[in-house]
Parts: structure tokens; sequence; C-alpha cells
């Protein structure tokens, strides 16, 4: 087969000890697919972009050496696909538009299960990219997709209507950090679409263990209980983790629940144990519940340092129908025993009053931050701009391009969710989405201080 080389490059800037550095640069240099399938293909056919096969199981199974790649054809594959152990490929779908590929568990297994590294080989990295995962049921983690003991990148997907004991769509755990010089596998979700899914503990996405968890433009959308009964996250839960990076992203209207006591009970995210850290820049999260018994709605944080840089947290609300928007639960165990939140430049609803007192959190209340409604866009209209914000916003131009804390200068990302220019204003904006302006008169000033310059229009003949 001829092969040609295709190269997909992903640039991720973090902070790094008083200088942006740019880190997890993702260059997937992968031939021509070794595998094609389609739906009027046959497993008995070659695999090739003129024959292809199937079913992608069947390619999946022909996939031998890390590094292969199963091309996948639009349309639609009721499938529950086993990936092979200690075999790094990918699997590409339609990378422009997810919604044209989709896989359907028909709740019948995990839509994706891929099963990691087995003792005494090395971990591998997988990469999913361009599908739905749809349908998937599990009785223990993880029904969209289930990952463990390996590196796992999803890219342009959309994660919906699966069910599990744990991790309604999306699980990925490896073994907790022991020795920084070995690689635990990463994970590295972008414009990921994670909606609708139940579980009975952490109903959208879990990333548990293993390296640093990178999360951006990515959307964690009604997730909620299966039961009704017990809690943890509702939209995400990441949790012993060598650090953490999350920008332009949502979490909106999670549900979670509690009767038996769960330490942890954050509706739209939850954060325990974090070694290194966590970052979270211009993400929102908003209209996240409570329900049944159990606190801390919006953003929950255990044992885990947190710089939140300009965010919006709003509506999140406690059992009680009480504001929620940041708590802290009860921790326990290193590291670190007492940990700092760091607040910038972001809108909290309740303030710095609203964010209730514990002697093992300290929370840095620094420049920049206002208590004021974001105005958002109609929030029910979630998958075509809901939760944006409106030209008046007091979010609008109140963000901050950069902000040192104790030696380490964090960036803002230079577009948004949508991957829409930032800033479109004088300044960035707060919350996942910048303000889409609308064209101003040529040679004027919007009030965002831009000169707007359009070409006369042509004479009429």
């Amino acid at each position: 087969m001829i092969k040609k080389l295709l190269i997909f490059s992903l640039i991720v800037i973090v902070p790094s000890c008083g200088q942006n550095e740019q880190i997890a640069i993702a260059q997937i240099s992968a031939m021509a697919a070794d595998c094609y399938v389609a739906t009027n293909g046959n497993d008995n056919n070659l695999g090739t972009s003129t024959s292809p096969k199937q079913h992608i199981q069947s390619c999946i199974d022909y996939a031998i050496h890390d590094g292969d790649v199963v091309q996948v054809a639009p349309g639609t594959y009721n499938e529950n696909l086993q990936f092979t152990p200690n075999v790094g490929i990918s699997l590409i779908g339609s990378p422009h538009d997810p919604s044209l590929t989709v896989i359907d568990g028909q709740y019948l297994d995990h839509v994706i299960n891929i099963p990691g590294a087995t003792i005494f080989f090395p971990i591998k990295d997988y990469i999913v990219q361009g599908f739905t995962l749809q349908h998937g049921v599990t009785s223990v983690e993880g029904g969209g997709i289930s990952s463990s003991n390996a590196g796992l990148r999803l890219q342009n997907m959309i994660i919906k209507d699966n069910r599990a004991e744990n991790c309604g769509g999306v699980s990925v755990a490896n073994n907790p950090i022991s020795d920084p010089t070995i690689y635990n596998g990463d994970a590295y979700l972008d414009n990921v679409v994670v909606a609708n899914n139940h579980a009975h503990f952490d109903h959208g996405a879990c990333i548990t263990g293993g390296g640093p968890a990178t999360i951006r433009h990515s959307k964690f959308i009604l997730n909620t209980p299966a039961y009704g009964i017990v809690g943890g996250a509702g939209g995400m839960y990441l949790a012993m983790n060598d650090s953490v990076f999350i920008d332009n992203s949502l979490f909106a209207l999670n549900k979670t629940a509690s009767n038996c006591g769960a330490t942890m009970d954050g509706a739209g995210l939850g954060l325990r144990q974090i070694t290194y850290g966590v970052t979270i820049v211009n993400t929102t999260i908003a209209n996240n519940d409570v329900v049944n018994t159990g606190s801390g709605a919006g953003l929950v944080i255990m044992n885990s340092d947190v710089v939140l840089i300009n965010s919006i947290l709003w509506e999140n609300t406690d059992a009680n129908g009480t504001l929620s928007q940041i708590g802290f639960p009860l921790n326990f165990g290193p590291p670190p025993a007492a940990s700092q939140t760091w607040i910038v430049n972001s809108d909290i609803q309740g303030g710095l009053t609203g964010i209730p007192a514990d002697v093992n959190n300290i929370v840095n209340w620094l420049n920049g931050n206002i208590d004021a409604d974001p105005l958002f866009v109609d929030i029910s209209s979630w998958q075509t701009g809901g939760f944006s914000i409106q030209p008046l916003s007091p979010a609008v131009n109140t963000g901050v391009a950069q902000y040192t804390i104790s030696g380490m200068t964090y960036t803002a990302p230079v577009d948004d969710i949508d991957n829409t220019f930032r800033p479109m204003g004088a300044a960035h904006d707060m919350g996942a989405y910048e303000v889409k302006l609308p064209p101003a008169p040529h040679g004027q000033i919007r009030p965002a201080g831009h000169i707007v310059f359009t070409l006369p229009p042509l004479p009429h003949h």
C-alpha cells in the first residue's frame, strides 16, 4: 500500500516557572490509513481505500503495530469496540463533523474499551478523533469510552447518552504518578462534547491518575445521576493526576446527588489530590445543581492548589437551593495537606464572601474579580451558543492577558471555545466565549476599542 505522510499539529500554552512554555506539542506524524472501513465494505476485503472493510473491529484486529491508523468513513456502526492491548493506534472518523460518523453501542457494552498496557509493557498512546459515541453501557467505568493504563487523546468528539456504574461517558484510569521520570499516560481532550450521560458515581467524565490532564474547547453538559441517589462529580471528576490544565471549556446544567454523606459533590467540576496543581483559564461553570443532599455545586476542590483566571462561576446551587460556586469538602491525605486557590479577573457569584472559609484551603482573592450577572445568551440553546455572553455583559473586556503568581506567569488563550480569536476587543472577555462583536461602520471605533476597516461598496453601473 502506498502511504502518504499526514501531520496534525496541536499546541497548548501552559504556565512554566516564570515563562510561557509550549508543551504538549502533539504532532501526530501518521501514515495514510493502514486500514479503511465503510458501511458498504466487506470484512473479507483488504481494507484499502478502494476495498474497505465493513466493521471497525475488523480493522482494529488488523492493526498490530504502534501508530497504525484506522480510517472510518461516515455512517453509523453498531459495534462495541475492543482495542488490542499494548498496541497504540489511531482511530479517525470525521474530524470536521463528528456527527457524521457514529459508533452506537446499542446499550450492550462500552462503545470503546481500551485495556491499555499489561504488565511488563510500556504505556502506549491512543488517538480517537471525529466520532459520536453513543448508547454504551457498562457495570464498571466509561460507557462511552473506557481507557486504562494508556495515554489517550480525544479530539473533535461527541460522547452522549451513555450509562455506567462510574463515569458515564468517559473514563481514563491510570496509576497515580510515583516516579515522574516514567511515562504513565497523559489525557488530552480537545473539542469534546460530553452530554447527557448517566452514572451512579461521577456522571460525565473521569480522569484519574497518570500524567498531565488537558481539557480544551470542550463542553460537559446535562450529565446526571443514573439512579438519583449517589453522587461524585456531575460534569467531570479529576483525581490524583500529575497536573490539570483547563481552558475555553463549559461545565453547565449537570446534576449530582448524594444521600450517603459523600465528601465530593461538585455538580460541575470536582478536583481531588492533583499533585502539581490545577490551572483553569477562560472557563464557564454555570447552572449546575446538587440534588438530594450534598454541597459544592459549581467547583469542588479537595487537596489541590488551583489557579482560576478569566472564568465565570454563576447560578450553581446546592441541595438546599443555596448558591454554591466553590466548595471545599473534607480534605484527606497529601498532597497538599493545606491547599490554596488563587482567583484572578473572574466573575464569581457571591464574591469572596460567598466562598466558605476553610482552615485547610486558603483563598487568595486577587485583582479584577467581579460579582455581576454575566448576561448569558439563552442557556437552553447550549448547542448553538447558549452560555455565551451578550455584548453588554460586565464580563466583556474585563479579563487579563497575563498574570504572574509567585513567579509563574499564566497566559490567556488566543481563541475561545468556538475558536474565535481572542481578544476581540480591548481586553480578553471572561468565560469560555469571546463576544462576537457586530461589524461597525467604516472607520468608526467599536466600544471595545478596535477600528474597523471595510472596503467601500462597488459603484453601480
